[in-house]
């Protein structure tokens, strides 16, 4: 490959006087024996006295080229005639994975100066990130002596930008020695002002949160209306089109967003406008690459339309609902225990129950059979009116107590009996008419007396005085009979229970009161029990009713949690006609739940996202999928994808060597995309560009404002002794660098205030707007632009915050040109290095060195040139190179040279 002409390297020294000297060089060591293959910008090559080709470095890669002489030529031709230690010679030549050589000399007048020759090459400008470095003069001096050179030069040094020095050594002692005189010098990068905590926006956007910055809201709330109307007839199938970036999935979380809200207002107002049960569920394509997208869609249905009748949030299940499920199941549970256990006492009571009434019968059994035994004379307590009663009645001797019931019986029997001398209709009637009844039954018998009298009786009485003196003594007789029957009767019972109570005995008593005081009490468990268990009864009830209401359609549920579990699903084999039989069985279920005004799910809302993400054959797989459920009128499919994905996909499935035709050939074909995109969706839209406008509302809305406060470089802390290498090749003491960390609580590490940012700041970044075309760009500037301030040093980010200077918008436009125009970037920022010019000159000087085989980056690079136009003022270049590092690290791409263009312009 053949050399770049020889151009002036150096910058004036004047150019970086007003960068600061922050950074001291970072050291590491490798042990090989040819530098040039490690990951760096450049290696050092060695060379004799005036810059003679010799030495074994310089041996090895003159053998490692394919024309030794040609690479040798370049060399000589390349050095000036007083060629030093003072004179290093920088080419750009790629050589093994270093695209510079830098070709040194540790010979001078002096002497052998390996430290004056490293003194030279830090002197060249910033350009560079890596250097590997051989050890100079290590011929004729010794290792230690080379090294204590180098590291009283690196020590003292400071640059405006980072560089790594990898020192290259050819076996183990010298690796050794090396590492161990250059400990501490791994990492001395300067330190951040404070800790601010992280400021990160990422692409993820929140369906319940979506704020729109981009003015779309209005269209957003018009696709909603459309989707959640009852009066829209489904299927419907709506394609989102924009370019990677654009917003499209932020476009579909604002329509879900809608949605949700038309719904909550339409249950409050109940005009049955529109649905308030619909199953959102969101499908990424780009997630499932590696299965079967059929299987992964149905699933997906399934479990979105199962979330939604458990009140669950399909994307991200709900965790109060989850809660309240688990807590009503807890109280199922428990209220049903509660009642087993009560239904358990009662059980247990009524048995314990039974057992008493048992042992009373039983008890009463005893008392009989032993009262029956007794003999009156072993009761002291019959009295004289009692045998007087016994007589009275008429009735036997009565010796023992059984005789004295008997006697009862038969006293009761003989009452009966003379009552029964007394119609019955005269026994029913009150005492005072009983009483009359009974005299004129005596009037009756008088008369009949009468009738019978001798003839000679009528003569000495008058019939009046027999009528009346037969009916009085009849009815005295019947009266006086039936009170002495009925006394004795009384007095025969009172006898017979005071026996009884005395012939039971105290024992016999006392048993009967403790079993009734048992019965009492089992009464009143029992009572008890039983409003338990009524309790736990009417809180099952209540669970169960509540449990019910949120988990209705559970049949539903269960077909299509079994569903999901389908063979047909797991391995694939005739799933699209299964599918399409589970879709009609679901629509067919859902239709039988959806009754009256209890809809459960009412529609299903499909939402395709990164679709454009995915492989030509996957994209025309998903258009088939959705093209399947456009049959059932449950379905409303939402497809974002970039529209020139989607046609090239298409051609690539139906039109197979599209590449090679021209756009008539295409034109003239029987395949035409729009066509077949026609027949899957209804309405096709492009989603609204960001535009100046919305930019710059976007960078209000991710720029949290606040004047930062006054910065402080951290008090420097002492390092621990030992810690750098001293002035022998073991190690010694040395002075500490300005750049050791502060000393901070561990509350002020964990607790760091926000990071916000200026409205200096955030007017630089609304500059960048023609740069920025999408909001995920948008989004990068920002990010990245906050995570390189949350790096810099006291001097920077006063630089970056201050208003009178031009380093937030240097920044800022660097990093706008890497995200816009990535190719351009990337040549433009290695140029950038080796120039002092602004940058619109250097830009032109650039396009006009692009080779014929550039045009891709010529047509960036002249986009470039027309937006740097429109910025007034251009920071000037070193303010461009005080961000460059940064900005490169926080890059897709390398910087890189412009090869193909040298190639051509300096023919071998």
């Amino acid at each position: 490959m053949a050399a770049d002409p020889i151009r002036s390297f150096l910058v004036n020294a004047g150019d970086t006087d007003s960068a600061p000297l922050l950074y001291r060089p970072t050291v590491s060591v490798a042990r090989t024996d040819k530098g040039w293959m490690l990951e760096a910008d450049a290696f050092v090559l060695p060379l004799g006295v005036g810059g003679t080709l010799t030495g074994a470095t310089y041996r090895s890669l003159a053998n490692d080229q394919s024309d030794e002489v040609m690479f040798d030529s370049i060399l000589e031709s390349a050095m000036p005639p007083e060629f030093g230690t003072n004179t290093p010679v920088v080419l750009k030549r790629k050589t093994g994975n270093v695209d510079y050589l830098i070709l040194a000399t540790a010979y001078g007048e002096k002497g052998i100066v390996p430290g004056e020759a490293l003194k030279s090459i830090l002197s060249l400008p910033n350009t560079f990130r890596r250097i590997v470095l051989p050890l100079l003069g290590a011929a004729q001096l010794s290792i230690g002596q080379v090294l204590d050179e180098f590291y009283s030069i690196l020590n003292g040094t400071r640059l405006t930008t980072p560089l790594h020095i990898i020192l290259v050594v050819i076996d183990r002692d010298a690796e050794a020695m090396a590492k161990r005189r250059f400990v501490g010098f791994e990492d001395a990068r300067p330190q951040p002002v404070s800790a601010n905590q992280p400021h990160f926006t990422n692409d993820a956007v929140d369906s319940k949160n979506a704020r729109d910055c981009l003015g779309i809201e209005m269209e957003a709330e018009t696709f909603a209306r459309l989707l959640a109307s009852r009066k829209v007839t489904l299927p419907l199938a709506i394609g989102l089109f924009g370019n990677w970036g654009s917003g499209k999935s932020f476009f579909m979380k604002l329509i879900r967003q809608r949605m949700e809200n038309i719904a909550r207002e339409e249950k409050e107002s109940l005009t049955e406008a529109y649905c308030t049960n619909v199953a959102h569920i969101t499908f990424n394509a780009w997630h499932y690459l590696d299965s079967n997208l059929w299987a992964s869609l149905a699933l997906r249905i399934f479990e979105g339309v199962a979330a939604e009748l458990s009140n669950a949030n399909p994307e991200e299940p709900s965790k109060e609902a989850t809660r309240i499920r688990r807590a009503l199941a807890e109280k199922i549970e428990s209220s049903r225990r509660a009642r087993l256990e009560a239904e358990e006492a009662i059980a247990a009571a009524e048995q314990a129950r039974r057992a008493c009434e048992d042992r009373v019968a039983e008890l009463q059994q005893q008392r009989e059979k032993v009262t029956r035994g007794l003999f009156l004379s072993d009761v002291r307590l019959i009295k004289p009116e009692v045998m007087s009663a016994i007589t009275t009645l008429g009735l036997g001797k009565i010796d023992d107590v059984e005789k004295l019931e008997k006697s009862l019986k038969e006293g009761q029997a003989i009452l009966a009996s003379l009552s029964a001398l007394i119609p019955g209709p005269i026994r029913r009637l009150p005492a005072a008419l009983r009483f009359g009844a009974i005299l004129l039954l005596g009037l009756i018998v008088g008369e009949a007396v009468l009738t019978w009298l001798p003839e000679l009786a009528k003569g000495v009485f008058s019939p009046v005085s027999v009528w009346i003196a037969t009916a009085t003594a009849f009815t005295s007789w019947a009266v006086k009979r039936l009170a002495s029957a009925r006394d004795a009767v009384k007095t025969l019972s009172e006898a017979v229970t005071r026996v009884r109570k005395v012939a039971a005995g105290n024992v016999e008593a006392n048993s009967d009161n403790a079993i009734i005081t048992e019965l009492r009490e089992i009464d009143q468990e029992i009572a008890a029990k039983r409003q338990i268990a009524q309790a736990a009864e009417k809180d099952l009830a209540e669970a169960a009713a509540r449990l019910q209401k949120m988990e209705s359609g559970a049949l539903v549920y269960e077909f299509l949690t079994n569903r999901s579990a389908e063979r047909h699903y797991t391995d694939g084999t005739g799933i699209v006609s299964v599918l399409r039989q589970d879709l009609e069985l679901l629509k067919k279920k859902l239709d039988e739940l959806n009754v009256g005004r209890e809809r459960r799910v009412e529609r299903i809302v499909l939402y395709i996202d990164d679709l454009d993400r995915c492989d030509p054959a996957r994209v025309v797989e998903v258009l088939q999928a959705v093209h399947l459920l456009l049959a059932f009128d449950l379905f409303a499919v939402v497809v974002a994808v970039d529209a020139r994905w989607l046609e090239r996909s298409l051609y690539v499935r139906y039109l197979p060597g599209f590449e090679k035709m021209t756009e008539d050939e295409r034109t003239a074909s029987e395949f035409s995309p729009q066509n077949y995109l026609e027949k899957i969706f209804q309405v096709p839209y492009h989603v609204p560009g960001m535009g100046a406008d919305g930019f710059g509302k976007l960078i209000d809305a991710l720029t949290p404002r606040e004047a930062p406060q006054a910065v402080r470089r951290p008090e420097p802390v002492s390092p621990t002794d030992g810690a750098i290498g001293g002035g022998s090749p073991d190690g010694g003491g040395a002075e500490p660098g300005p750049d050791v960390p502060s000393q901070q609580t561990a509350e002020q590490r964990l607790q760091p205030s926000p990071l916000t940012f200026t409205d200096h700041e955030a007017a630089a970044m609304k500059e960048a707007a023609p740069f920025i075309t999408t909001p995920r760009a948008a989004k990068r500037l920002v990010n990245v632009y906050a995570l390189i301030r949350m790096q810099v040093n006291e001097d920077d980010l006063n630089r970056l915050v201050s208003p009178l200077s031009s380093d937030a918008k240097a920044l800022v436009m660097l990093l706008a040109i890497d995200i816009g125009l990535p190719r351009a970037a990337q040549v433009l920022r290695r140029e950038m290095r080796l120039s002092a010019h602004p940058m619109p000159e250097l830009v032109e000087d650039i396009i006009g060195r692009c080779g014929n085989a550039q045009s891709g980056l010529r047509q960036q690079l002249k986009a470039l040139n027309v937006l740097l136009g429109a910025i007034d003022p251009v920071p000037a270049s070193k303010e461009f190179g005080r961000w460059l590092p940064y900005v490169d690290r926080f890059s897709f791409h390398k910087p890189e040279a412009l090869r193909a263009a040298v190639e051509e312009a300096t023919p071998a």
